[in-house]
């Protein structure tokens, strides 16, 4: 199985709060995990967000971004070039979605396997994803 997270999945491994569990399982599913370029850049402005937010402590959040970067080098990192960049203009168009949703779809998308399973939370993010025809994680 080819598991793609984007950056709501990937914040529930580090901090704790609802479908935590539930990520923790995808993630230690058989296979192998990917994730957009943009899942570093935004979960580490999520992290910081949760400290600005007092959901978590500055020590805590220091922690957390080194735990971050464990899990970021198991990952295979999806690159935002050109062509994936008009897929998700198409795909932003044809769904509504924002421009980073539309880039983890299409990062899907990309990674192409009939065995891909996007893992988001995101509900208009896994609609959009599930009219395209990727299978979606938790169902």
């Amino acid at each position: 199985m080819k598991l793609v997270f984007d950056t709501s999945a990937l914040v529930k491994l580090l901090v704790e709060e609802e479908g935590s569990d539930e990520a923790d399982v995808l993630w230690e599913q058989p296979g192998r995990r990917h994730a957009s370029a943009i899942v570093l850049p935004e979960a580490r402005s999520a992290i910081r967000a949760a400290e600005r937010a007092g959901r978590i402590s500055r020590p805590r959040s220091a922690r957390v971004r080194d735990e971050l970067r464990t899990y970021w080098d198991e990952v295979v990192v999806i690159g935002v070039d050109d062509p994936m960049a008009r897929r998700a203009a198409e795909i932003a168009d044809g769904t509504g979605l924002k421009g980073a949703d539309a880039i983890h779809v299409a990062t899907g998308l990309a990674v192409g396997a009939e065995d891909t399973v996007l893992v988001t939370w995101d509900r208009a993010m896994a609609n959009a994803a599930t009219e395209l025809g990727l299978a979606v994680a938790p169902a």
